[in-house]
């Protein structure tokens, strides 16, 4: 799949645009609108690019850094019709994880359609065609490429989706000596999502520093920050332009190996057949059904999942009586209308389902935590922390801190949930809920406060939690590995959370936030017919009006919150804005 890793590349390679040779106060420009101006059409005299590139993660939640060096390369060629096509290539030669070194050799290859990662340790390549076929594509603009960063575009289009701000090289960094030593002499833009973009971008900032040399203006160094609150910093060095510029041909070999699988997907529903040799290696990883042809087209079905043979055997067994079996079945997904005879029953079949809106949320006789779960989902922070004011479980404590986090009360969230870790270290919790809900309180506290200790041992701590949840109280409680997905898909460790997300599914079907989490996976892997795909699943699972509601002007049936979620972001992606927000 197309991995965060290959998004912040494209944040370096949007920079890569500026020769420019006047002088001016702050890094060689008087004022913002100099800089924006200059970089509307400083990419003119570039042809050729290269540079070293050292790449730096640093997990917020797991508190570990990464870091990756290697090199770029950046080629301008003319096309018959006199346009230029741009193609990039990123090669990165070894990582760095805590005290350990390794060799990487992952490749990262843009030719003006296709984006193709190459992943020696999988013997795996991951294939995108990120443009329209016969399109004139232009990997570094806003809304076009394969990353949502705005530079190497109109200055009227950086504003439409930006709030920018030139800034002195030294600010924001101040705290990183070796940052403020390397940026000495550079312009710094910072772009913060403005409130149209906000809602679908990735990034909380954007940071980009300048600076000029005997070349020009060249590229320096990238910072963003997103919203798992994980930091990247992307430096580089020895930039060569043109004649100088020291490209190897082989760096842009995007040919699949012989012995290694593919993952191919073309722009948008224009489907490709697959080499006969290659098999669909994202089905296997995300346990999808084989891709088949249909009158010449490939077609793919939902996976259905069937009662998870235990909770099949719990429903059979002769100590079961007819309560018990019709909670099992409301928590599994498989119930049936009979089965929501009561408030609690109806209200948490539809927070399952994702109909955080239905009328059962305002009945006083639905449990609180269950309306102040919805009232968060909905956008009604506040309600939450009213319902929940008075309950000291651990399940009222963390949604307290969700709720004080939405609203941006992070001190207030930090307190909150310090009360957890109180709890957490003072007892041993022997119920999956509770110990489940212990541990998102956790992660949420992460986010707002940092992590506990800066070695990366925070993360093993909840995933030995979330294990111990899920394996030794409960192996049929599917929230403890959803949680785990969450954690995981934090982390970047998008394979591992496909699996946990495929193993709650297979414990409940209908669970929505596992649906959209596998949305939101599929649009990071521009695997945009699977999103598609997920997003008409996500509307069927919220819409349990019956009979359905049909929009009177569109004959259409209303999106869902999280299925507009996945395929707003992933209209976004294919560079159509428009269509996003209609779709929100």
């Amino acid at each position: 799949m197309m991995r965060p890793i290959a998004r912040l590349i494209a944040a370096v390679l949007l920079v890569l645009i500026a020769p420019l040779t006047r002088a001016q106060s702050v890094g060689g420009f008087a004022d913002l609108a100099e800089l924006l101006d200059a970089l509307e059409t400083a990419d003119a005299n570039i042809e050729k690019l290269s540079a070293k590139i050292l790449y730096e993660r640093e997990y917020a939640l797991a508190g570990d850094l990464q870091t990756r060096d290697g090199s770029v390369s950046f080629v301008v060629s003319p096309r018959s019709d006199g346009s230029k096509s741009r193609a990039f290539a990123v090669v990165f030669d070894t990582t760095i994880i805590g005290e350990r070194s390794e060799p990487d050799g992952r490749t990262f290859v843009f030719d003006g359609q296709w984006l193709t990662e190459r992943i020696p340790e999988e013997k795996l390549v991951l294939r995108r065609q990120v443009a329209p076929p016969g399109a004139d594509f232009d990997p570094l603009k806003i809304g076009e490429g394969p990353l949502p960063l705005p530079l190497g575009q109109k200055k009227a289009d950086i504003l439409a989706n930006y709030n920018a701000r030139m800034l002195a090289p030294e600010e924001g960094i101040q705290s990183r000596d070796d940052l403020v030593k390397f940026t000495k002499g550079c312009a710094q833009l910072m772009l913060v999502p403005n409130e149209v973009r906000a809602p679908h971008d990735d990034f909380e900032e954007i940071r980009l520093w300048y600076k000029k040399d005997e070349q020009g203006l060249l590229p320096r160094m990238a910072m963003t920050l997103n919203k798992t609150g994980d930091e990247v910093v992307v430096r580089l060095w020895n930039v060569k332009l043109n004649d100088d510029a020291e490209i190897d041909e082989a760096d842009f070999d995007d040919e699949i190996p012989d012995g290694w699988d593919a993952d191919i997907q073309p722009y948008r529903g224009a489907w490709l057949s697959p080499p006969i040799e290659t098999g669909p290696v994202l089905a296997r990883i995300i346990e999808q059904p084989e891709i088949a042809f249909s009158e010449g087209k490939l077609k793919q079905e939902q996976p259905e999942f069937t009662l998870h043979p235990t909770v099949q055997r719990l429903l059979d067994a002769p100590h079961t009586d007819e309560e018990t079996a019709k909670d099992l079945r409301v928590f599994h997904g498989f119930w049936t209308e009979d089965d929501l005879d009561t408030p609690s029953r109806r209200a948490l079949a539809m927070l399952i389902r994702g109909d955080v809106d239905h009328e059962i949320f305002s009945s006083e006789d639905v449990p609180a935590d269950l309306r102040a779960e919805a009232a968060i989902r909905r956008g009604e922070p506040e309600l939450a922390l009213t319902l929940m004011e008075s309950d000291d479980t651990l399940r009222a404590i963390h949604l307290r801190t969700w709720a004080y986090s939405e609203l941006a009360q992070y001190d207030n969230a930090a307190k909150e949930s310090r009360k957890a870790v109180d709890v957490m270290l003072k007892e041993r919790i022997e119920s999956a809920a509770e110990l489940t809900s212990g541990v998102m309180t956790l992660i949420e506290r992460a986010r707002v406060a940092g992590p506990e200790r800066s070695d990366g041992t925070d993360f093993r701590t909840l995933q030995t939690l979330l294990t111990r949840a899920k394996g030794e109280l409960d192996r049929l409680y599917w929230p403890a590995t959803l949680a785990e997905a969450k954690l995981l898909y934090d982390k970047d460790e998008r394979s591992a959370a496909n699996d946990a997300l495929v193993q709650v599914l297979k414990l409940n079907p209908q669970c929505a936030e596992a649906w959209y989490l596998l949305g939101m996976l599929a649009v990071d892997s521009f695997d945009f017919d699977r999103a598609q795909m997920i997003s008409d699943r996500l509307d069927e699972l919220e819409m349990t009006q019956t009979p359905p509601w049909v929009d009177p002007i569109s004959g259409q049936l209303p999106h869902s919150v999280l299925g507009a979620q996945v395929l707003a972001k992933a209209r976004i992606r294919q560079g159509d804005s428009d269509d996003a927000v209609h779709i929100v």
